[in-house]
């Protein structure tokens, strides 16, 4: 996970995003941008959330960012994303 940073711990500048950087999974940037376990699973496979999708703020960085979420929904299995 070189984009989330060493052990998920934060990571990457990421210009054009709304913090300026790819969020870790620790802390609290994680638990404001993914509300479940399902939301998390959604943007593994997708690249996206369809409620961040429909927002047009979230929108609006999420297509500027320099670094984008790739959906990996062919290429990591369920158990992995787990």
């Amino acid at each position: 996970m070189v984009c989330h940073g060493v052990e998920g711990s934060g990571g990457l500048a990421n210009p054009g995003s709304l913090g300026g950087f790819v969020p870790g999974f620790l802390g609290g940037n994680f638990a404001h941008l993914v509300r479940d376990r399902e939301e998390f699973r959604e943007w593994v496979r997708s690249g996206t959330l369809e409620r961040y999708e429909r927002n047009p703020v979230a929108r609006h960085f999420l297509r500027r960012q320099r670094v984008a979420m790739p959906a990996y929904r062919d290429t990591v299995p369920e158990e992995a994303i787990d």
